[in-house]
């Protein structure tokens, strides 16, 4: 079955932040989990445009005003 690459590629960030959550080792999970979650960010924002040339510093920048860490 076909499906947007950008559900796919959701789907296996997902995956890896679950595989995650078995890590004794929290705080390193937790720092895995946030690029986890940039990624996913950066992804939303820019999905269909995914060639598109971007400055990741603006993005980090407003990814991290939009989810302080905890």
């Amino acid at each position: 079955m076909k499906s947007p690459a950008r559900m796919i590629i959701m789907s296996h960030l997902s995956d890896a932040q679950e595989m995650l959550n078995m890590m004794d080792d929290h705080k390193f999970a937790d720092a895995i989990s946030r690029e986890i979650n940039f990624a996913k960010y950066v992804l939303c924002m820019h999905g269909t445009r995914i060639m598109k040339e971007i400055d990741p510093d603006v993005d980090y920048k407003n990814f991290c005003e939009k989810f302080p860490e905890k």
